[in-house]
């Protein structure tokens, strides 16, 4: 310890001195400087002194320009030392000019932009060519969003997160309900039953993403993989990792009554000590409890509690796979429909000359239709057309463009069944008989058929547009424009099988729920509520062209102050929006 003092006092002794010394060195240093430039200045006047002053002056003179001397070279050595100080401030201080270099690029991009015209629509002919535009324009990007299986993975993952997060909460009430969290694990299976027994619509393959969801948001502890069919739900916050041979005990605990010591040896062959060592690692970590012999977990349950989650699961597995067969004969008829309007439009586009030579050549079998790449978009139709155009001419011209409109939806329809009939799960499909398949893809008198593909379809759809037009209509949408899209994306769909569906996802709380505004329905998408006089603003504005604020006033017969406060409280909720000056309710029919 003294030591270590000693040393510490030598050492700020050696930094004072190094300190001192600096100080002196820099004061020598100046006196240095000042010294020699004084005798520099001295010798360059002593040739002056010598040559053109008198002897007995000399000495006197060269006495005077020595101080001379001094005093102009300190002024010169302080001059320096004050320039490079006020260079460093500068320096230091020295910043961009951030506001005139924006001012000019405000100024430069005001002038560019000033010349553009405005894009919004100035007239309902502007309005129809904009919206052909924009849906032509949607079909060619969900066209290359077919094709880049990266894109359609992501946009599926879109539904399905929503799906599993309203899911997970729906777990949690179920857990809840049921106690399984007084448990430190249970197995999956009894999680399944209570949750099958409780929602619908639910698939087996659903349970371990919403499991993994309820895990990243701390709802459970963990999620342990058994074996592959098999897993464990951790509730507890003991940290649980179980070893390969905890893991073949575990599994035969639960196909297993009461299994003993003798039974488990009998099944692995391990030995007796081993055996016992792994029981005692298990009893240790408080996973199994032993009982007159045998192996106890309560969280099991018993022989017949396991058999009964078990014939739930398979029960609900054989579901599933039955509606995958409908669904999937369902695309082979929808394939078949789509390639028989196909070829009849084929037929139809042909030239009159070809035709007739088609009927004159009867012994010729008509060549087989080959399906291509879907035909790449048309170029957008220009807004100003050619004066000497009659209107046959544009008859003819918009025939032609419905047309290959028409073919452009059925290729990309086919294109989709293709993928999906590629990628169900239906590994070996019975060959049938062109009789058969003619039978059993008869569309119309199998309308079950039809419903039951329509049950998975009409969700998927009613999410996907929540997910595209949440941000336009604040989650506040009529009915008929729900099932205006679905028409759109699946076409015609009976009203009772859609009222259902939507029944069930205010069930599953994907729709929050149901208001009915004089005559109509509409769906609430988020948790919204609105006042009497909002709800005879909407009613009113149902089925009536979008009106400029003026307008609406005049029209709704009410005082501007009211009229304001109504559209103010609708618009903060993302519910009404102004478009050039006109008022618009995006979630309603207007």
């Amino acid at each position: 310890m003294e030591i270590f003092i000693i040393g510490l006092l030598i050492l700020i002794v050696l930094l004072l001195v190094i300190l001192i010394l600096n100080k002196f060195y820099a004061s020598f240093f100046e006196k240095l400087q000042v010294k020699l430039r004084r005798r520099k200045k001295e010798k360059d006047m002593s040739g002056a002194v010598d040559k053109f002053i008198d002897d007995h002056k000399k000495e006197e003179v060269k006495s005077q320009l020595s101080e001379l001397s001094e005093i102009i070279a300190e002024a010169e050595l302080e001059i320096e030392r004050s320039v490079k100080a006020k260079v460093k401030k500068a320096k230091s201080q020295y910043k961009p000019r951030e506001k005139e270099i924006i001012k000019r690029g405000s100024a430069v991009y005001s002038s560019y932009s000033s010349e553009l015209r405005s894009a919004m629509p100035e007239s309902e002919e502007e309005l129809k060519m904009d919206m052909q535009d924009l849906e032509e324009t949607m079909s060619m990007l969900e066209t290359l969003d077919q094709a880049s299986e990266r894109a359609s993975a992501k946009s599926a993952g879109l539904g399905l997160g929503m799906f599993y997060d309203k899911m997970s909460r729906r777990f949690q009430k179920i857990i809840e309900k049921n106690n399984l969290n007084d448990y430190n694990f249970i197995p999956i299976q009894r999680l399944k039953f209570h949750a099958l027994e409780e929602i619908k619509n639910i698939k087996d393959s659903d349970f371990i993403p919403i499991l993994n969801v309820m895990e990243e948001t701390k709802l459970l502890e963990d999620i342990i993989e058994i074996n592959p069919a098999f897993h464990v739900v951790v509730f507890s916050d003991q940290l649980y990792k179980f070893t390969n041979t905890e893991n073949v005990v575990l599994t035969f605990a639960y196909d297993y009554e009461n299994l003993s010591k003798k039974k488990l040896m009998e099944l692995t062959e391990w030995k007796d000590d081993y055996t016992e060592k792994i029981l005692k690692g298990l009893i240790e970590k408080k996973a199994i409890e032993k009982e007159n012999g045998g192996v106890i977990i309560p969280s099991f349950g018993t022989l017949e509690d396991r058999e009964k989650w078990n014939d739930k699961i398979e029960a609900q597995k054989e579901k599933e796979k039955t509606k995958e067969e409908v669904r999937f004969q369902r695309n082979l008829a929808r394939r078949e429909k789509f390639k028989k309007v196909m070829a009849k439009s084929s037929l139809d586009t042909k030239p009159k000359a070809e035709k007739e030579e088609d009927v004159d050549e009867d012994n010729k079998e008509p060549a087989s239709i080959k399906f291509k790449q879907k035909p790449s978009p048309k170029t957008l139709p220009q807004k100003e057309h050619s004066k000497n155009a009659t209107p046959v001419d544009e008859n003819e011209k918009s025939r032609k463009i419905q047309d290959i409109k028409d073919k452009d939806s059925l290729v990309g329809a086919m294109e989709a069944l293709d993928k999906e009939l590629g990628d169900s799960d239906k590994i070996k499909v019975k060959k049938k008989t062109e009789k058969e398949l003619q039978v059993s893809l008869d569309l119309d008198d199998d309308l079950e058929e039809e419903e039951a593909g329509l049950e998975d379809l009409i969700p998927e759809k009613i999410l996907n547009y929540h997910e595209k037009f949440s941000m336009i209509t604040g989650g506040f949408s009529q009915y008929e424009k729900i099932k205006e899209f679905l028409i759109h994306e699946i076409g015609e769909v009976p009203d009772d099988l859609t009222k259902t569906m939507l029944d069930q996802l205010i069930e599953l709380q994907m729709i929050q729920k149901t208001l009915q505004i004089g005559d109509y329905n509409f769906f609430l998408f988020k948790d919204i509520s609105f006042s009497d006089e909002e709800k005879d603003f909407i009613q009113f504005s149902i089925n009536k062209k979008p009106m400029q604020k003026e307008e609406l006033i005049k029209a709704i017969n009410w005082d501007e102050e009211k009229v304001l406060k109504v559209m103010k409280g609708l618009q903060e909720r993302g519910i009404l929006r102004l478009e050039n000056n006109r008022v618009i309710i995006p979630g309603i029919v207007q």
